[in-house]
């Protein structure tokens, strides 16, 4: 098995993101090296804004698709009052 030398620090902030997913150093370093070899994102990477635009659309028409399963005439409330009313009374 290949060995690799990793300095003090790098090593330390992989110990902090292995601990957040609950998985040992070596689980974390393994499928980040495994994701990364095989062309898939890299977690430390920003999506560009093209990028989030396209998952927006996608999340967008995931919404349209499921339209149909609410019942007739459903409405969302999605009025700034209904989103933000808890934290406006508790401004006042």
């Amino acid at each position: 098995m290949p060995v690799i030398h990793i300095p003090e620090d790098a090593y330390q902030n992989l110990v902090e993101r292995a601990a957040v997913q609950n998985v040992s150093v070596e689980e974390y370093v393994v499928s980040t090296v495994a994701r990364l070899a095989s062309g898939g994102p890299s977690p430390e990477r920003e999506p560009t804004p093209a990028e989030r635009f396209a998952a927006f659309e996608r999340w967008t028409q995931w919404i349209e698709e499921r339209a149909d399963r609410s019942p007739p005439g459903h409405v969302v409330d999605d009025s700034r009052e209904s989103i933000y009313g808890e934290r406006e009374n508790d401004q006042l």
